[in-house]
């Protein structure tokens, strides 16, 4: 599960208050500062996947702050603003007591954020690029051969690893065991059933994929061979 951070930036309390107590019912985690050098420093730190600028915060050019976030990653900038929606998504604010308000339309606000942040951890929790693979919380290094999960590097054989590119490669295909050990060991005439049964069981102990009735990864067919999917973004 990837839990998303977001960050608040703005001077009113009230408007910050409301808006953390929803957006942590949702499970995610919040962070919120009044000024932006103070709004930078701590974006730079946890790089947020979204962040949430008030459009009355004075000492804020938006423009600026929005390309200084995109510099680190490709993190979704929402600008609130009290009236103009051709600006940003306007909020409809009551207040109620002192440092207490309402927002009438938090509801429209809330979806507006979950379809943002639902297609942002989409595009980010499945994809390759330089010869880096990314699933949720595994990164393989197919260039130098190296698997980490939950940014720890894992420690398998070299053979393991170029198990898991192979797969990878053909991922959502099922491959046969002979397929397996002829491409991988390099033996376009061999095959060894039990060696590669013995890499598997090893990378699915590297991947934290013990549960073959759930697998994370590694797919398995009796008699068929195994496959790799990556099954972090089905349910978004």
């Amino acid at each position: 599960m990837i839990t998303n951070r977001v960050l608040i930036l703005s001077d009113d309390l009230a408007v910050t208050d409301t808006l953390r107590m929803y957006l942590e019912a949702e499970g995610l985690r919040v962070d919120s500062i009044d000024r932006k050098d103070k709004g930078l420093a701590m974006y730079e730190e946890y790089q947020h996947d979204l962040v949430i600028i008030d459009m009355t915060l004075g000492d804020c050019d938006i423009i600026d702050f929005s390309a200084r976030v995109k510099e680190f990653k490709d993190t979704i900038v929402m600008i609130l603003t009290p009236e103009d929606k051709q600006k940003g998504i306007a909020l409809e604010v009551v207040k109620k007591a002192k440092d207490q308000i309402e927002i009438k339309n938090i509801d429209e606000l809330m979806f507006i954020i979950e379809e943002q942040l639902r297609k942002h951890v989409k595009s980010i929790c499945h994809r390759q690029e330089n010869g880096i693979y990314i699933c949720g919380d595994l990164r393989v290094d197919m260039n130098d051969l190296k698997i980490f999960v939950n940014e720890e590097e894992r420690d398998v054989s070299e053979l393991t690893i170029k198990l898991l590119v192979f797969l990878i490669k053909n991922q959502e295909s099922y491959q046969s065991k002979k397929e397996i050990y002829q491409k991988v060991w390099n033996n376009p005439v061999s095959e060894n059933d039990s060696t590669v049964m013995a890499h598997i069981r090893n990378l699915r102990k590297a991947l934290d994929d013990d549960d073959v009735t759930n697998p994370k990864y590694i797919h398995t067919k009796r008699g068929v061979g195994y496959m790799f999917k990556c099954s972090c973004c089905e349910d978004l």
